[in-house]
């Protein structure tokens, strides 16, 4: 049978279901009859050679079944059976309905999460022939000593260390043109715990007075050029205010940073 007989042959199926059964018992009549005339040409009567023939044939319902089975159409047919099945159960018991739509989603969601940010951190590459001689060249000025891979890993200019803290982090991003963007930060900074001072990047101590947990609040501008593939440029200004507790820790002051960070691939 051609592809496109077999898939008419399957919609006819599904969709006039007490028709092909009417044909299917028709073929199996005419099996059984042309066989009930063969054993009566070897000399039975009409009723052995038809008892001859249904034992020869077996079981007519269990053959129509293994018929029925041989098509696309038994694999659609069953699944709408089970999804029915499935929502009269869920109908029958809402509140496990329920549950059970939401842990399914939450752990669809979460698991999608997961693999994206995955694939982002350990797959995205530079846009370059060879992205395992790129080269990163960062000079700054005006903040604390921290190295280009942690300025690198935080993404800003900043004296916060990640310890015992959360932010608020808006941005914006403007495509100025000429492979040239404009980036605006503004970032909030409190403590997780007021137990616990906060922390520098190099993991020193910030003591911040009393139980406030604001720490400061930030602002940086930067411009990033790409000149070429092998030559990305980003120039950095941030300043730094901090919050009257910890002014008055007197372990942190306003500051200005200014960052010049070259990509090179080498």
């Amino acid at each position: 049978m051609s592809l496109i007989r077999h898939v008419i042959s399957g919609c006819r199926s599904l969709l006039f279901k007490r028709t092909a059964d009417r044909d299917l018992d028709d073929e199996v009549r005419q099996y059984i009859e042309a066989a009930t005339q063969e054993h009566m040409r070897a000399g039975l009567s009409r009723q052995d050679a038809e008892r001859a023939a249904r034992v020869d044939f077996g079981g007519i319902e269990n053959a129509k079944d293994v018929v029925r089975a041989g098509g696309w159409e038994f694999l659609v047919e069953s699944g709408i059976r089970d999804l029915q099945y499935a929502v009269r159960s869920l109908r029958a018991a809402p509140g496990y309905a329920i549950a059970a739509v939401g842990i399914l989603g939450t752990g669809i969601a979460l698991t999608t999460s997961v693999l994206t940010v995955s694939s982002t951190v350990l797959r995205q590459q530079w846009p370059v022939a060879d992205p395992a001689r790129v080269v990163t060249v960062l000079a700054a000025k005006g903040g604390p000593g921290f190295s280009p891979a942690e300025a690198k890993y935080f993404g800003e200019l900043t004296p916060i260390g990640p310890a015992n803290m959360i932010n608020l982090h808006p941005g914006l991003t403007i495509d100025l043109g000429n492979d040239t963007t404009l980036g605006l930060v503004g970032i909030r900074y409190w403590r997780l715990s007021t137990k616990e001072p906060a922390y520098s990047l190099t993991g020193g101590a910030i003591p911040v007075s009393g139980n406030e947990s604001l720490v400061g609040d930030q602002a940086e501008i930067t411009v990033e050029r790409q000149f070429r593939k092998s030559l990305d440029v980003l120039v950095s200004l941030s300043r730094f205010e901090p919050s009257e507790g910890a002014k008055r820790g007197r372990s942190l002051k306003a500051t200005t940073m200014f960052a010049v960070e070259l990509n090179l691939s080498v």
